[in-house]
């Protein structure tokens, strides 16, 4: 099971969708990817939830560096997405 299928315990009924920008990661791709599935290419470096949490423990304590990028603007996160959900957060991992 992949980690971006695992539940995550909450009161909140709304369903989330996972994307993550994928930057200079051996072996991957560079690009956008939707739970899991690769949906754009390209090097998205300079665009910018509980599994956010989940991933910056787990950078911290793998010593790759995280930072949590809480002043962005939803608009513009959903036209990057190409949609008109709520955004929850955004993270940034790697050195």
């Amino acid at each position: 099971m992949f980690w971006y299928h695992q539940p995550i315990l909450s009161d909140c009924d709304e369903e989330v969708n996972i994307y993550v920008v994928v930057n200079r990661v051996l072996d991957m791709p560079l690009g956008l990817y939707k739970e899991g599935e690769y949906i754009k290419y390209g090097d998205l470096s300079r665009k910018a939830g509980i599994i956010g949490h989940r991933l910056y423990i787990a950078a911290l304590y793998l010593g790759i560096g995280c930072s949590g990028i809480g002043a962005y603007y939803d608009d513009e996160v959903n036209t990057f997405v190409k949609n008109d959900e709520m955004v929850l957060y955004a993270l940034a991992i790697g050195k």
